[in-house]
Formats: C-alpha cells, structure tokens, sequence
C-alpha cells in the first residue's frame, strides 16, 4: 500500500462528509425559511378575511378597521382591562373604499401588510376585493324577505280567524 493512500481515503470520505452535511443544512435553512413565509401569508390572509367579514357583517366599518393591527391578548379574552395602548404586532390593514354603482354599496379593497424597520418593506402582503353597504340601511330599504315575512303573518293571521 502506498504510504499516503490511508491520508488520502480518510480526506476524501471527511471532504464527502462535510459536503453532504452542508447539502442537508442548506435544505434545512431553505425549508425553515419557506414555512415562515407561508407562516406570514396565511396570517396576511386571515387578517384580510376577518377584517372583510367584520365590513360585510355591518358589524365594523372601513375606517375602524384601516390601521395597525393590536396584540390579541389572554387578558382581553377575559375582560381585563387595561389603560396602556396596545402594542402594535407589526401588521397594518388598508382599506381602501370607492363608489360602485350599486346605490349604497361600495367597493372595498382590504390589504394587511406586516413591514419591518423604518421603510416598512413588504414582508407578506394579502388583499381582497368585496362589495359591502358602506352607508346606514334607510329604514325605507325593505328586503325582500321582510315582505315575504309579512305576507306569511298575514296569511297566519287568517287561518287563525
């Protein structure tokens, strides 16, 4: 055998260890890396969806829920209550609203945007587009099925005589 041909093997096989460990770390990095940005784009969606059904309930409108996103607590889960802001989580929603041209109905642009430093470059970014009543219901706006309703009191009302 020659003298540095044992050396020689053994540098090889470490060169060949060391490389493949590398490869496997690299894979690693990359994967973790993935599962946060999808992390960040579903919580950008969820932030988006909420917000457009919260509009789409009536039971909050476009200009309370444009601005940065709060903390969700324990605390408020309970009714605590406390006279500190909340802290902001580093996401923001934008709404945009613009006339449609379906009477009260507007159309509504939801974006939630989660920026980090100073410039508040986008990180993860999520919209959506939806028509909503952006104006109070008139007490003359009466649906359909509240029609409908009446009539089926009415007709109640004579088979009860």
């Amino acid at each position: 055998m020659v003298p540095g041909a044992l050396l020689l093997e053994l540098l090889i096989a470490l060169t060949i260890f060391v490389a493949a460990g590398l490869t496997v770390l690299a894979v690693i990095r990359q994967s973790v890396g993935d599962a946060r940005a999808v992390d960040l784009q579903l919580r950008a969606q969820d932030l988006v969806f909420s917000a457009a059904a919260r509009i789409a309930s009536g039971v909050s409108t476009p200009e309370q829920e444009h601005g940065p996103v709060p903390v969700w607590s324990d605390d408020e889960a309970n009714g605590g209550f406390d006279d500190r802001p909340p802290p902001s989580s580093g996401w923001s929603i934008r709404v945009e609203t613009s006339r449609s041209g379906f009477g009260d109905a507007g159309l509504i642009r939801i974006s939630a945007l989660r920026g980090e430093g100073e410039e508040r470059q986008a990180v993860a970014m999520a919209s959506t587009v939806l028509i909503a009543r952006t104006g109070r219901v008139r007490e003359d706006d009466a649906l359909p099925e509240d029609e409908t309703f009446r009539a089926i009191d009415r007709i109640q009302e004579r088979t009860a005589q």
